[in-house]
């Protein structure tokens, strides 16, 4: 039973009234005026290059093909699904087409497409070019041409919902049957062996399960727990001596790189972990504004089945995630993932860190090809006060920028390492860079199929192959019998 995860989230519930509605005017991106224009050499243009690959690419293919050699590699997609017959065609389910339009504008990086949008072409020699083209809305929301060198069995995504047809799209809307094996809130861990044959325990969080009514056939999952793994080239070190007048200062800055970015999935995260420490407020906005094309639930999940998410199945969520009452005790799962080790921790009010404007997820990577400031990419979530913004929704994408070391005064440069955590905490702290004390998280997506260790997930009505279940809905909840996931009625105390 999981009544030993995530206990501190019942203090959540009592908070939740408070700082619901703050929208944080601080800007985010921080500049320093001692930048030096200094080319930090090929090393690091390379890696400019690969975190502007990966941020496309790593929507496209594996998670785990992810490397730093990849200019001459050649990558096998993963989004979708292949189409019969068409195996260089893949079919991504949305419900409308401005679900289709915010995928494609998600996967290239920008902020000008909608329904309305007749055709966008977007290019990157770093990358390639991507055509997107807004369809019929009889067989295809969209559709988007792909020309990329190192994934060449990837030339056309289509952007379709479940009863949208051609003669290509005969496959059932959700492939296992009608009740998938993981809910939101489900927790995997999987062990990946890194280059230098040590291991990394990493755990994953369901953020958007397979859902039949919704026509979903994917599940996705998030990963904020450290340290990255080193399986792949996730990070980037830079060594540098600082001298001044006989004093010396050596820092080697060590950067997250190669992380990708999918920011449906990232808001799905945030949205989920509302939804979890608030689920009466969450519920009840959703239900209030049944008929508000705004406020948004998940995406694209239609409110017409907000009853399968009711309050209650989020209040069931909430009491497995936790122990008896106890909001500390050390090894738990919401310290393993989160960080929250001791009981005057800082930041114990998970309430106050998801909907106070504090929730900062780290993507993408990194820039720094020359100067003294390099670059992190992050993204803050709150709940604002606009329809669009409702239960976290009010999101910002900002370049967090700052000068960490000077010539002139090498006693003030700054230590930024991400992988040092303060108190092994699973969160990146730093104030001198970001400039306030809001803990910071790493985070990659991948999908069910990413994680398996067959590469497959064929059939979501069983367990991904290769992973270790740590906390699922339907093991402490007794799954129904008929095909149709159930309404939930009553609140289990575990």
């Amino acid at each position: 039973m999981m009544k030993k995860h995530f206990y501190f989230l019942l203090m959540a519930v009592l908070m939740c009234g408070l700082n619901l509605c703050v929208t944080s005017c601080k800007d985010d991106d921080k500049n320093d005026s001692h930048e030096e224009e200094e080319d930090l050499g090929p090393q690091a243009t390379q890696n400019e290059a690969a975190t502007k690959f990966w941020s496309v690419v790593g929507q496209l293919v594996d998670i785990d093909d992810v490397t730093e050699d990849y200019k001459n590699g050649s990558f096998e997609p993963t989004i979708g699904e292949e189409v019969d017959g068409e195996p260089q065609t893949r079919v991504v389910y949305v419900n409308d087409a401005a679900a289709a339009a915010e995928r494609f504008a998600n996967l290239v990086g920008v902020d000008n497409v909608d329904e309305t949008t007749p055709n966008r072409s977007w290019s990157d020699p770093d990358v390639g070019t991507l055509t997107y083209t807004k369809g019929d809305g009889v067989t295809a929301w969209a559709t988007v041409e792909v020309n990329i060198k190192q994934v060449p069995h990837l030339t056309k995504i289509i952007y379709r919902s479940p009863d949208q047809n051609d003669e290509n799209a005969k496959k059932p809307a959700v492939a296992g049957g009608k009740i998938a094996y993981y809910r939101f809130g489900d927790v995997v861990s999987r062990t990946v062996k890194n280059k230098d044959n040590t291991t990394t325990l990493e755990y994953w969080i369901c953020v958007r399960p397979a859902f039949a009514p919704e026509g979903k056939r994917d599940t996705y999952w998030a990963c904020v727990s450290q340290p990255l793994p080193l399986k792949n080239q996730y990070i980037w070190k830079y060594d540098n001596v600082n001298k001044d007048k006989g004093f010396d200062v050596h820092i080697t800055y060590v950067l997250p790189t190669g992380l990708g970015e999918n920011k449906a999935q990232m808001q799905n995260f945030a949205e989920m972990l509302y939804a979890i420490t608030c689920p009466d407020n969450w519920y009840n906005t959703l239900v209030s504004q049944k008929n508000n094309k705004n406020v948004k639930m998940f995406q694209d999940f239609k409110k017409d089945y907000l009853y399968y998410h009711n309050e209650k199945f989020w209040k069931n969520v909430q009491n497995a995630w936790s122990i008896n009452g106890k909001f500390f005790e050390y090894r738990s799962i919401v310290s393993e993932i989160f960080g929250f080790r001791l009981e005057n921790d800082p930041y114990s009010s998970f309430a106050n860190l998801v909907s106070g404007s504090r929730l900062k997820l780290l993507y993408k990577g990194y820039s720094w090809v020359s100067g003294s400031a390099p670059k992190l990419y992050q993204a803050s979530y709150n709940t604002g006060t606009k329809d669009a913004e409702l239960n976290n929704h009010l999101v910002k994408y900002s370049e967090v920028k700052k000068s960490v070391y000077d010539k002139k005064n090498p006693k003030n440069d700054i230590d930024l390492n991400v992988t040092e955590n303060v108190l092994g905490r699973g969160y990146y702290y730093n104030w001198n860079f970001f400039g306030d004390d809001d803990p910071r998280y790493i985070v990659r997506i991948a999908t069910g199929a990413e994680l398996s260790s067959t590469g497959k997930y064929p059939d979501n009505r069983k367990a991904i192959p290769g992973v270790t279940e740590v906390y699922r809905y339907y093991r402490d909840v007794e799954k129904p019998a008929d095909e149709m996931p159930e309404v939930t009625q009553n609140i289990i105390r575990l």
